[in-house]
């Protein structure tokens, strides 16, 4: 999928983000759909799910306060938990989890997997985005099967593009 397939209040809410964020020191990613979707795959994002660590969450509802609709506040539910805030930026549902964790079936928590996120640009600007093996890796974990299986037929197709 292309930037131009993207909702553009979608891509709007993104490069608000992106000029909020940049430079600030905060650790942030684009997770999800949206990440999906910057890297090829056929969907259309219905909000935007940026990672960073618990501070980072904080310091995003501060530098973004005017956009706040969820305080940053400890959520647990699904096999998730996190510091977990709400944004919306022109109508774009913007989810901020911090120190993410996932829930076996056997119920032990564990952290997200530690990675450097790639980037993709998007109008110019340098977004950051989890790589598709690590999506494919919290996918798993949450067992959401139908997007698993669609993220490994991506992953196989780009390994055969050149």
């Amino acid at each position: 999928m292309s930037v131009e397939s993207i909702d553009p209040k979608t891509i709007f809410a993104l490069l608000t983000l992106h000029d909020a964020l940049n430079g600030s020191g905060v650790p942030w990613a684009v997770m999800g759909s949206l990440s999906h979707a910057l890297q090829g795959l056929k969907i259309q994002p219905n909000d935007i799910d940026i990672t960073t660590n618990r501070q980072g969450a904080h310091t995003i509802q501060q530098l973004l306060e005017t956009h706040v609709t969820r305080a940053v506040a400890h959520s647990e539910g699904d096999g998730v938990r996190s510091h977990l805030g709400e944004l919306a930026i022109s109508g774009v549902t913007v989810q901020v989890i911090g120190d993410m964790e996932t829930r076996s079936p056997k119920g032990v928590w564990t952290s997200l997997p530690d990675e450097a996120p790639i980037t993709v640009l998007v109008r110019g600007a340098a977004i950051p985005v989890h790589s598709l093996g690590w999506e494919l890796e919290i996918y798993t974990r949450l067992n959401r099967m139908e997007r698993v299986e669609r993220l490994r037929e991506l992953i196989a197709r780009k390994k055969h593009t050149p």
